[in-house]
């Protein structure tokens, strides 16, 4: 078992939560950037806006992605911007920026290097977001830089003007991003480099800029220990799953609160994680969702979703899932992917509690490891849990009781909201897990067997559902 790849210094660390923060952070850190910035994801958009309102009254330069990295290279000819973003599967066209790789490759510089990554296996996507300046500074997490990412902590229902997207305005979206300063960046960097030569069959040796202190006007909504850290990764073609063996290692070792944010919980290793542990005694695990996913989230992973969330609570452990944004108006949409073990373990990343995200996509997580609760990761922790139910931080410290304090405010008039552990059909859970979220690659499942249930499911169920009428 190897729960990370690396470990490293970061003299430096931050967490940027939502859209605003992290947006603005990169745009002004890229503005120092001597010789490199390298990114990669799993969407960007040449034309999503970095800064927005206020925040864009006497920008030096274009506020939009592509004009802004291009504008950089025009007023420094030593700087070059490479682009690595996952060759996204058909599904995802609709969504996507028509031509992006001619759009982005039209630059007036030339040093705007964008590629597409489809080295992955059958059925994955590289889904690591990880921006790196000079070898210096790393900012990841669960951000992309693309549309429909941007807001505010505040996540007011109504905010066209700023969160809109192609002239549409979208829900309140909730995600964190990181940064690190120091050799921890350097990794990550040579991380980009092992990419970019598996993606593109050439070498690419990035410069490093040493010069920490270039960075001390990057500051975080929280500031992180300046400590070492460990640098874990999924990947299927090598078989790595060091984010998977971390974040059980983290669920067995808790002692009294396990904090988790994710767009989704399907992993069935994580379920069985927190079983297993509330066997062994008293713990509290509180993990922050989306209300309810978007109809093809729904269907592609509903079913798979709501059954683990009830097995979960019928273990009869201390556990429960919430949503922010209760009330009038949309609810904010979670896209974070956090960890927080008794306030002295923190995990940052792009990795979901899925099956896929822990055995078959690309991933990265960054995390903190120390001996004691530390009270700048009880700081986020507290923030965190601020923004979701509207109340003061400093009613939210204890680890102990946390689920029946916020039990409390979610039965209370606060902006935190209850899952329901409501009972769904079985049957189609397991099939539509299998192949939207799966543990290995697609061919090397049976396909034809997992289409033909899935149709076998969708008919039998389709014929209770009439004959209901009749009854």
């Amino acid at each position: 078992m190897s729960r990370y790849w690396r470990r490293a210094s970061a003299s430096k660390a931050g967490a940027l939560i939502d859209g605003r923060s992290y947006f603005g952070a990169l745009y002004h850190a890229a503005r120092r950037a001597r010789r490199s910035i390298v990114m990669c994801g799993w969407q960007f958009d040449s034309s999503v806006r970095l800064l927005r309102g206020e925040d864009a009254e006497d920008a030096p330069l274009p506020c939009e992605l592509l004009p802004f990295l291009d504008a950089l290279c025009l007023e420094n000819p030593e700087l070059e911007v490479h682009i690595l973003a996952w060759d996204f599967s058909l599904v995802y066209v609709p969504e996507r920026e028509l031509l992006q790789r001619w759009v982005f490759e039209r630059c007036k510089s030339g040093r705007v290097h964008f590629h597409f990554d489809d080295k992955v296996p059958p059925g994955g996507s590289h889904h690591q977001k990880l921006v790196v300046i000079d070898g210096n500074l790393a900012f990841f997490g669960g951000m992309d830089v693309c549309s429909s990412r941007w807001d505010d902590s505040a996540h007011l229902t109504s905010m066209p003007e700023r969160r809109n997207t192609r002239g549409f305005s979208y829900a309140p979206f909730h995600d964190v991003q990181a940064f690190v300063v120091g050799d921890a960046a350097r990794e990550l960097q040579t991380l980009f480099e092992d990419r970019f030569e598996r993606a593109t069959g050439r070498e690419l040796a990035l410069p490093v800029c040493v010069d920490d202190a270039r960075w001390d006007f990057v500051e975080g909504d929280v500031s992180l220990p300046a400590s070492d850290v460990l640098l874990s990764r999924t990947m299927y073609h090598p078989n790595i799953h060091e984010i998977s063996d971390l974040l059980l290692t983290n669920i067995e070792n808790a002692r009294e609160l396990v904090y988790l944010e994710s767009q989704y919980l399907t992993s069935v290793a994580v379920r069985d994680a927190l079983i297993r542990r509330f066997g062994r005694g008293d713990l509290d695990v509180v993990v922050i969702l989306p209300e309810s996913p978007n109809a093809k989230e729904d269907l592609a992973l509903g079913d798979a979703q709501a059954q683990i969330i009830q097995s979960i609570a019928d273990s009869g452990g201390s556990f429960r899932a919430y949503y922010p944004g209760r009330g009038p108006g949309p609810s904010t949409y979670v896209h974070a992917k956090v960890m927080i073990v008794d306030d002295r373990i923190l995990t940052v990343g792009s990795a979901n509690l899925t099956n896929r995200s822990l055995s078959l996509d690309t991933e990265l997580c960054v995390t903190w490891e120390l001996d004691r609760a530390d009270e700048q990761i009880r700081a986020l922790r507290t923030r965190l849990l601020s923004e979701h139910t509207g109340v003061s931080a400093a009613g939210l410290a204890a680890t102990r009781g946390l689920v029946q304090e916020l039990d409390a405010l979610a039965s209370a008039d606060s902006h935190l909201g209850a899952h329901d552990h409501l009972r769904r059909d079985p049957r189609p859970a397991a099939v539509r897990a299998a192949v939207f979220d799966p543990v290995k690659p697609l061919d090397e499942l049976a396909v034809d067997d997992l289409i033909s249930r899935t149709w076998s499911e969708w008919f039998t169920r389709s014929v209770e559902t009439v004959e209901g009428w009749f009854q």
